[in-house]
């Protein structure tokens, strides 16, 4: 590892982890857990503007439509949530771990609903 003084470059050559994002399905919620701590303020979260790791990779995503307007993910998902009566998501992010968790709550309904057309369209299948 390169030493140097200066703190901000300091993060730019520490090792880097490689870490699968995870998918945690419970039966009440989903658990998001991203490698990488948000770079925004937890307490603006949800505001207009993003602090990008990447900035080129960002600008290509939006030019393709991959990717709406940039730092209006947090909002949509508060927005889509607050329609559908379900409860906010909780947003975690923790530098020492190096990881940003998503909870996106679910009613109890929706999933027993899944599940049983699940259990239908496989029955169908076997005949």
């Amino acid at each position: 590892m390169t030493e140097t003084s200066d703190p901000v470059c300091t993060d730019c050559v520490r090792p880097i982890r490689h870490s699968p994002v995870q998918t945690i399905r419970y039966s009440n919620r989903i658990e998001i857990l991203n490698p990488g701590y948000s770079l925004k303020d937890m307490a603006s979260l949800g505001t207009p503007g993003s602090r990008l790791r990447n900035p080129a990779i960002a600008a290509v995503l939006h030019e393709l439509n991959w990717a709406e307007t940039k730092g209006s993910g947090i909002r949509t998902m508060c927005r889509l949530a607050c329609e559908a009566g379900l409860p906010l998501p909780e947003f975690a992010s923790d530098r020492q771990k190096n990881e940003f968790k998503v909870t996106l709550f679910l009613h109890q309904g929706c999933w027993r609903r899944q599940n049983r057309q699940r259990e239908t369209q496989r029955q169908e299948r076997q005949g």
